[in-house]
């Protein structure tokens, strides 16, 4: 009989903030991905997008 399996968790953090130039934005991805390194199955996903711009509240 096989034994049952733990289901895997995932623990994710989200970083926002507005960088003051494309290249701020990598270097804080880089330092991200220098602190978890060394977890095996770590990923970092990045993006740099604008800023949503919402328009009048639909009614």
């Amino acid at each position: 009989m096989d034994e049952p399996t733990t289901p895997k968790q995932i623990c994710t953090i989200a970083v926002i903030f507005t960088p003051v130039s494309d290249d701020e934005g990598i270097e804080v991805k880089k330092k991200i991905g220098e602190a978890i390194k060394d977890l095996p199955d770590a990923r970092v996903d990045f993006r740099i997008t604008n800023m949503p711009q919402h328009g009048p509240p639909i009614r």
